[in-house]
């Protein structure tokens, strides 16, 4: 199983926008906190990003720029550049005509793609919480893939054609995915955090597993069987990886799936306890509130209040 696809599936990210964008002399953007995170391909020239988390961080022709959290920011030639806030008709306008966007007024020397992904916020997964506010790939990082997506993505949003809107969105999708895969095998950032789980094809196997099956019986036991490593082996590398052990990771993705399940489903609370892998509904129950901090029942009121 793949479990960079199953995280993404699992978390509900979808792609709801994509733009073009292009500047020069002196320019500058703001955009203010908001839900969806937001990334930026930079397909020519050079720039800057700003965040109050984050600080200053310069971008070059082929990086890849994600804000996981919607942060507030600015991108721009310069710290010094005058940045305007982002104008949602602007985008708007663009993104229906299949024009670009421009920022500043002089001849055009930076060239960006930027997309955004909606999130569902209904118990999100640790991989999410556990991703950096920022993440900056920088091009000599990026693979052959990650580069090629971005310019096919700024093809489309130049020459816009017949089922332009699904192939923009299947596109975004990949640069996600790309860049995040890029990310996890490469930047030390992400050292203390389950994506350190994806360099490790013991702890992979044993979290494939977890996915493939989440109400089977596992047991540490079990699950190095399916990893090939002895259960002390496999402890110790999980843990290492991820912080906790397999018995942890696997109730947690049990509670994520099943909160989901409680939400979009009129599945009852038992029905739904059997088909996590409990046979007690006050298992279940006790551990759900163990980590989402509400009980089942009160956990599907709540997230199907509009």
């Amino acid at each position: 199983m793949d479990v960079l696809s199953e995280v993404l599936a699992a978390s509900g990210i979808t792609a709801s926008s994509g733009l073009r964008i292009v500047a020069g002399g002196d320019w500058g953007m703001t955009r203010p906190e908001w839900t969806d995170a937001a990334l930026y391909g930079v397909v020519s020239g050079e720039g800057v990003l700003l965040t109050r988390e984050d600080g200053l961080r310069p971008f070059a022709a082929g990086d890849v720029l994600l804000l996981t959290s919607g942060i507030a920011h600015v991108i721009a030639s310069s710290p010094s550049a005058e940045a305007a806030i982002c104008d949602g008709r602007a985008v708007a306008e663009a993104q229906h005509s299949g024009d670009f966007m421009r920022l500043g007024t002089g001849d055009a020397t930076v060239q960006l793609v930027a997309a955004s992904y909606s999130r569902d916020m209904i118990a999100p997964l640790p991989w999410l919480q556990q991703l950096p506010d920022v993440i900056h790939i920088r091009a000599e990082a990026t693979d052959a893939r990650t580069v090629t997506t971005m310019h096919l993505l700024d093809l489309e949003l130049t020459e816009p054609g017949a089922g332009s809107r699904i192939i923009i969105d299947r596109l975004v999708d990949v640069l996600l995915a790309c860049a995040l895969r890029s990310w996890a095998n490469g930047d030390t950032e992400c050292e203390s955090s389950l994506w350190r789980a994806l360099r490790d094809p013991a702890v992979v196997s044993a979290v494939a597993a977890i996915h493939r099956d989440p109400s089977h019986a596992w047991t540490a036991a079990t699950l190095a069987k399916e990893a090939a490593v002895s259960r002390t082996t496999l402890n110790r590398r999980f843990e290492a990886a991820t912080g906790d052990g397999p018995a942890t990771y696997l109730t947690r993705w049990r509670m994520h799936l099943a909160a989901r399940r409680l939400r979009d489903s009129d599945d009852t609370v038992e029905h739904i306890a059997a088909e996590s892998g409990y046979t007690s509904v006050a298992a279940f129950s006790r551990a759900f509130r163990r980590e989402l901090d509400t009980p089942p029942a009160q956990f599907r009121r709540d997230s199907r209040i509009t």
